[in-house]
Formats: C-alpha cells, sequence, structure tokens
C-alpha cells in the first residue's frame, strides 16, 4: 500500500507556512486530514481534536477551506505520538513535536530505556486501526471504528471479526486459569507485559462503551419471557456478555442483564421471579465455574453454561454448554422461537 500523501490538485499559493514574514515557501504534495489520519492511525475526528487541543496542525490554514497538511506538519504529528508513546503527556509531546526541526522530527530518536514501538504507516484492516489505538490510548478512535462496524455489519461480526482479535493482540499473554485467547499472540512477546494492561483498559472500556450504547427494546407493553444473562459469583468479566446483549435485541430477542460476579442466590431468584425463556451464566476461569450452583437453576429455565470456564466442568444434565456468540445465539434463537416460556411463577 503506498504511503504517498492523496494527490491534491494545486490551487493558488500553497505555501502555507504561517512562519515569518519572507519564509521561503514549502514545496511538495499536500495531505488531505483523511490521509493523515490514516497515516497516523487514528480518526479524523482525533486529528481535529489534536489540532484544536495542542495548536498543531496545517500552517496557514484559512477557515471555510479544506485542510491540507505539509510533509512537515505531518511530521510534527509523528513526532508527537512517538514521544507519547514513549510515556511523555500529550501536552509536552505537543509542545516539543512544534519545536523540533523537520528533519530530525520525522525519525525521532527513541528512549534508551524502552524504545518506543515502530509508528504503523497505515492501516491496512480495522483490527489494526484498532490495536494502533488502544496502543496510544486513544478511546475516541477505537469508539468510532467499533460503532462504525456496529451500524454497518451488527455487533456479533464486529465482536468476531474486530473486537475479539484485537483484544488477544492488545493484552498481556493469558495466565492458565484466563483460558486460551482468540487470534494470534500480541505482536511483541518481548515487552513487558505491564506495558500491555493500560492498552488493554482503555480498548475493553472503549467497546464496552460501544455495545450498550441505548437500542431500541421490544415494546414495554408486550409482554412475554426474556433471555437472562448473568456473570457468575466471582466473575468480573463481562465484555462477552455484553456482546451477547447487544447481539440478542438485533435478532427481535428481548434480553435481560444482571451483570458481573452475580450471587448465585440472586441468579436463582432472577430465574424464578423474572419471565426468563432462558439463562445464560458467563463463566470465564474454572475459579467462577460452580457445576452445583448451576444445576439448582435448570428447573426454573433452560440453562446454558457460557464461556470458557465451563470447559474443563462436567455439567449438569438439562445444561446447555455455549462456546461462542453464534452458539448463544442458536440457542436463544431456537428456545424463544419455540415459544417457551417461563416455568416459574409469574412476577409479581
Amino acid at each position: 500500500m503506498s504511503l504517498r500523501p492523496d494527490p491534491v490538485p494545486p490551487t493558488g499559493d500553497r505555501s502555507g507556512t504561517g512562519g515569518p514574514a519572507g519564509a521561503a515557501p514549502e514545496r511538495g504534495p499536500a495531505w488531505t486530514a483523511a490521509a493523515v489520519a490514516r497515516h497516523l492511525g487514528v480518526s479524523p475526528a482525533t486529528l481535529r481534536s489534536w489540532s484544536a487541543r495542542y495548536g498543531i496542525g496545517p500552517r496557514g490554514h484559512e477557515a471555510g477551506r479544506h485542510r491540507r497538511f505539509t510533509d512537515a506538519d505531518v511530521a510534527v504529528f509523528v513526532t508527537m505520538c512517538r514521544l507519547r508513546g514513549q510515556g511523555m503527556p500529550m501536552g509536552t509531546a505537543a509542545q516539543l513535536a512544534r519545536e523540533t526541526p523537520p528533519e530530525t522530527a520525522i525519525r525521532p530518536r527513541p528512549s534508551p530505556a524502552r524504545p518506543a514501538p515502530p509508528m504503523r504507516q497505515a492501516a491496512d484492516h480495522p483490527v489494526d486501526a484498532l490495536v494502533t489505538a488502544a496502543r496510544r490510548l486513544d478511546a475516541e478512535s477505537i469508539m468510532s471504528i467499533v460503532a462504525e462496524s456496529i451500524t454497518g455489519q451488527g455487533s456479533a461480526v464486529t465482536w468476531n471479526e474486530l473486537c475479539r482479535p484485537a483484544l488477544a493482540r492488545t493484552g498481556p499473554p493469558p495466565t492458565a486459569a484466563d483460558g486460551p485467547r482468540p487470534g494470534p499472540p500480541p505482536a511483541d512477546p518481548d515487552e513487558d507485559p505491564l506495558a500491555c494492561i493500560d492498552a488493554e483498559c482503555v480498548l475493553t472500556w472503549a467497546i464496552s462503551s460501544c455495545l450498550r450504547r441505548p437500542r431500541a427494546l421490544p415494546p414495554r407493553s408486550a409482554p412475554g419471557p426474556r433471555a437472562l444473562l448473568a456473570c457468575a459469583e466471582g466473575e468480573q468479566h463481562t465484555l462477552a456478555m455484553e456482546a451477547l446483549a447487544a447481539a440478542l435485541p438485533e435478532e427481535g430477542l428481548p434480553v435481560r442483564v444482571l451483570g458481573p460476579s452475580v450471587p448465585w442466590p440472586a441468579i436463582d431468584h432472577a430465574a424464578r421471579h423474572a419471565s426468563t425463556a432462558v439463562l445464560f451464566v458467563w463463566a470465564q476461569t474454572g475459579r467462577t465455574a460452580r457445576p452445583g450452583r448451576i444445576a439448582r437453576l435448570e428447573p426454573h429455565a433452560p440453562v446454558a453454561a457460557a464461556g470458557p470456564g465451563w470447559a474443563a466442568r462436567r455439567l449438569p444434565d438439562g445444561v446447555e454448554r455455549v462456546e461462542s456468540l453464534e452458539g448463544a445465539l442458536r440457542v436463544a434463537r431456537r428456545v424463544m422461537s419455540a415459544g417457551v416460556g417461563d416455568r416459574s411463577p409469574a412476577a409479581p
């Protein structure tokens, strides 16, 4: 893929220096804002935010006209991103980038203690862009990419083809208790695992925020059983259940979510007293997967044990094992389309 800026026909004076009077005009191709954003691996909205907040951007820009960036303008952004990647505060990185001569700004010297990761020149795939944004702690770009994918492809496709691969490449290597992660390992296995945690936290938060955005729900006047989603007691991993909670309404299947680390008696109470068509109990690790407790839920509603934590557990008769988002959707479609209602007393 070519890394040269988008061609722009010359229109009048393109010096764009904005510098002292008599300064020589800069030559070379002009970059569009979209081309600069692709070059940096961020969204155009993030680029505009940086320009407004830190005073960097195309010099000599006139209000009402399209922004055009020179190579020197782009070098300032590149330097700022690399300094930020070395741990420098964004405001300080922007100030130093503005003061750095362009010839040295394009290839700044990395920190001797911890070399900065190489700058991605372009995002060849949305997963690459998501990982790049996560490593820069750029939640705004993450949310822009994920929200656009949900709008265009739905929550299930977005989770499987975008979010899960990005999470696998961003976080530290899993422990034996965590279970296997989808996709390839993180790009740099020699990097300090703790350095991945901040990026993974930002990525998880941004994905969760997109999945939990309000969506159209069935009318309150339309009664009927719902899928009930709960994380097992002690289980704090909620992201996969949030993906299921987002995907079910997109298929016209109503859902009720109890959230993380739900005490077993509370799950039992909800299954008995809510109108429940099918109950999904998520366990990420074997520590939170309790077959004895899940067996007590089955008389109240069909139960599905979801998540890798149940993989090594022998499930009680009547409890269905679910190992993927597609599997969970198949179970919900089958049970709810068959008209299986609540097997418990009506809710008061």
